[in-house]
């Protein structure tokens, strides 16, 4: 349930109208009491919601885009077509990252909560679980919330993201069809929903061909843990799955370090279609992610739910295989990437 004037008070032992006056900073109350009052309210996970107290003329005409970093070329295509799907709805992008960080996610989330922000749509964090109690915030938030790209469970907000099971699925069938017996996947940490969907549409694929495989986890998922993995392996498989293209290009750079070739010797594919996998050494299989289609999804649905359509539902979007010449054994360093 979300924290009330009311309950603030009760925590207080102070009466409710000194807690508004107080959050109101009204001249009639102390400094002391003021500062007690806000820093109560802040500990408990109190938002007022300020847009509820505006008419519809004094609409801010702005929405909040969170997401966890923007050097990674994923995040930063996000932020490029939520930007231009706002502004022909009408809306401002406010931008907001929050590196990774569980804790920063529910304080910006707060911080856009109180403001007159209309919507925020969220890209949550790879790392770490919320809390019940943040859980039980974004449940009761008094701002429309449209998750984008993954979300965190047991939230009833609307989601929109693409299928990543189906389209790990269809990316480890296409290697097993292209020959391979035993294939690894790179990825990260478990408690993760979106790797372990991914997850799961690897081991779909593996049981139906009736192959075995190998689980790499890193920690950070980045270029040289990657590279370092392949370099200090005794053994490698027939084919490495990335579950992100920077993984494979540092899978890509280790195994051709090693004087093997891709994908002669062993193949490699990525996940999201980023241009690493264009400009690749060898040009890297891969799937896509629609993110303009998400992005325009997702800002449909944020609309919806700022008109007062509590309906407005999420989607899953299918994913795109892109074959590519990394897992294509007749590759040869004359050849040139697929036409997609």
């Amino acid at each position: 349930m979300a924290i009330t004037i009311k309950d603030i008070a009760r925590e207080l032992g102070v009466s409710p109208a000194t807690v508004s006056l107080a959050l109101n900073n009204s001249p009639m109350i102390g400094a002391l009491t003021t500062r007690r009052v806000k820093e109560t309210a802040f500990r408990m996970g109190y938002v007022r919601n300020q847009y509820s107290r505006t008419s519809a003329r004094s609409r801010s005409g702005t929405v909040a885009l969170v997401v966890p970093e923007i050097e990674n070329l994923y995040y930063a295509s996000m932020v490029k077509y939520v930007t231009m799907e706002a502004k022909a709805a009408g809306y401002d992008v406010y931008i907001a990252m929050t590196q990774e960080s569980i804790r920063d996610e529910w304080r910006i989330l707060r911080r856009m909560a109180q403001q007159r922000t209309e919507a925020i749509l969220l890209s949550p964090v790879n790392a770490g679980a919320p809390s019940q109690d943040y859980l039980a915030w974004m449940n009761e938030c008094p701002t429309p919330l449209v998750f984008l790209g993954a979300r965190h469970p047991g939230v009833s907000s609307p989601c929109v993201m693409c299928d990543l099971a189906a389209g790990m699925e269809e990316l480890t069938s296409h290697v097993i069809a292209a020959g391979a017996k035993k294939i690894a996947l790179v990825t990260g940490e478990s408690s993760v929903e979106t790797l372990q969907m991914r997850l799961d549409g690897y081991c779909r694929a593996l049981d139906k061909a009736g192959r075995t495989g190998e689980i790499w986890r890193l920690d950070p998922m980045e270029y040289q843990e990657a590279y370092n993995r392949v370099m200090a392996a005794s053994e490698l498989p027939d084919a490495i799955i990335c579950i992100n293209d920077v993984t494979a290009t540092g899978v890509l750079n280790a195994v051709t370090a090693r004087g093997l070739k891709v994908p002669d010797d062993i193949m490699v594919a990525g996940f999201d279609d980023s241009v690493f996998s264009q400009l690749s050494l060898v040009p890297l299989t891969s799937v896509r992610q629609d993110i303009p289609a998400m992005a325009a999804t997702a800002m449909a649905a944020a609309v919806a739910l700022i008109k007062g359509d509590s309906r407005a539902p999420g989607a899953l979007l299918p994913c795109t295989l892109v074959s590519r010449d990394s897992t294509a054994k007749s590759y040869n360093c004359g050849s040139s990437p697929v036409d997609y």
